[in-house]
């Protein structure tokens, strides 16, 4: 259901002094505050220690005033003893929970901000708010609140970092306008969300990008009028996007070896981890992606460090492969291998770039070695055309000193004699006959002259589109020689 106005959401304790705040039980009791307003998402997040006990006043919601309709019992003013467990400590708290909203445009800090600000008591104990069974109660609704106090209790805590962070981080996204998160939609326990009262699971929780049913104890819809809430979008719209700290997922490539050869049914194998833990693992075959896992289940102690392994699907053609497997979070943070090259179906002494997966042609294609090669091909093409006029010139050179009886160098370092006087060059007296025969059939010595001065001209370098050693196809004009044509 959509209650009406403002909530304060309790996450609960067992009263029994022996009891571990971890796993006992919870209850979920709303409570209507006075004179809390949605305003303007604060993007300062103040975490306070109450260094030497701090006070906090009956009345409208104000962390500047420093006034809060959370305490209960009539008292005028509540003194919250300080966090008893040291320096060394509250820094790794403070670390924590900087690196849970770091993704989000949001500034988590410990010393008193100038700045409008929402603040986090993470101090004391329940009782000393007139309250008891709680480990943490913060003033929440459909819409985030400004200048307000949330109160996580760390001292019941008896130091468990993960266990304060986890409750600072829900009390303080409550203020943000959060519900209480029950399962994914796959049915996973939504034990790593620090919205979840759920205990299924360990390690650092983080708000997470995927969408969930809400509740306590069992499924519900969400107050708000939801069915679902994604507590990653809701940070990332109310905030903005930050920088994450926390550290990119570990991945090392394990098997087969390089140079090795595979079939479709070997298994590429890698193991991988990460902070916020391993959302999913692909497999990556010569720039495109053709297959991945999801990272395992949580445990006790968080998601531990796993080798994954993905087959080579029976679509991928033969040839030269080249594999890389890269690890991503649940926010798309991602850290890849080195490639390796392997051979698929024998031999290859040219790589074969395989066909694109089946029902993965969006986006654009990425650059890589086809690109690669068609600048090969276009420098290749430039070269020859170049070839291709140095020929032309020389021969023309070489035919002149041949009419002309000058001596020079021929093709191998053979030298060409100077013609003897009379001769008209090399040529036999007969070849001189046929030669002037020749001229005259084609119109005389003076065009075949013109002919000559036009075929010395070099052709332009985009005339050719292929050039073999004999032929120039595709001439876009008719200044080419004509031994090209």
């Amino acid at each position: 259901m959509k209650l009406a106005g403002g909530l304060v959401l309790l996450l609960t304790l067992a009263t029994s002094a022996s009891a571990s705040p971890r796993f006992a039980p919870h209850a979920y009791v709303p409570i209507e505050p006075t004179n809390v307003a949605a305003a303007d998402v604060p993007r300062v997040l103040w975490l306070n220690r109450c260094a030497g006990g701090c006070t906090v006043r009956p009345g409208p919601n104000s962390a500047r005033a420093h006034t809060s309709t959370i305490p209960e019992g009539g008292a005028s003013e509540y003194t919250i003893a300080e966090w008893q467990y040291g320096d060394a400590e509250w820094q790794k708290l403070v670390t924590c929970v900087q690196e849970v909203y770091s993704p989000y445009d949001v500034r988590v800090t410990d010393v008193k901000p100038l700045e409008t600000y929402n603040e986090a008591i993470v101090a004391g104990s329940p009782n000393q708010i007139g309250r008891a069974g709680i480990g943490g109660i913060a003033p929440a609704g459909c819409d985030p609140y400004n200048d307000v106090i949330s109160f996580s209790f760390a001292n019941i805590y008896g130091g468990d970092i993960f266990e304060i962070c986890a409750t600072v981080a829900q009390e303080t996204g409550h203020a943000y306008g959060m519900d209480h998160e029950y399962e994914y939609l796959d049915g996973r326990s939504a034990c790593t969300d620090p919205m979840t009262y759920r205990q299924d699971c360990g390690g650092q929780q983080f708000f997470r990008n995927e969408f969930a049913r809400c509740g306590e104890f069992a499924a519900r819809d969400c107050y708000c009028g939801n069915s679902t809430q994604n507590s990653h979008l809701i940070l990332s719209t109310r905030l903005g996007p930050g920088t994450p700290i926390t550290a990119p997922p570990i991945v090392a490539y394990t098997s087969p070896a390089a140079g090795s050869s595979v079939t479709s049914a070997t298994k590429i194998i890698a193991t991988a981890s990460a902070q916020r833990g391993i959302k999913r693992v692909e497999l990556w075959i010569n720039g495109y992606k053709w297959s991945e896992v999801p990272g395992i289940e949580w445990g006790p102690d968080g998601q531990p460090a796993s080798a994954y392994q993905l087959t080579i699907p029976n679509e991928v053609p033969d040839g030269v492969l080249d594999l890389q497997v890269i690890a991503k979070d649940d926010i798309d943070v991602a850290t890849a291998t080195a490639v390796v090259r392997v051979t698929k179906g024998g031999v290859h002494h040219r790589r074969h770039l395989p066909a694109r997966p089946a029902l993965r042609r969006r986006g654009p294609v990425p650059v890589g070695s086809a690109d690669r090669r068609v600048r090969r091909r276009l420098h290749l093409r430039a070269v020859l055309q170049e070839r291709a006029v140095h020929r032309h010139r020389r021969r023309e050179d070489l035919h002149e000193q041949l009419r002309s009886g000058v001596g020079g160098e021929l093709p191998g370092g053979l030298r060409l004699p100077p013609a003897p006087a009379g001769r008209g060059g090399l040529l036999p007296g007969r070849r001189d006959q046929r030669l002037l025969q020749h001229q005259q059939r084609r119109g005389g010595p003076d065009r075949a002259a013109r002919r000559r001065a036009r075929d010395r001209a070099a052709p332009p370098p985009s005339a050719c589109v292929v050039v073999s050693s004999r032929r120039c196809v595709a001439r876009p004009s008719s200044s080419l020689p004509r031994w090209l044509s």
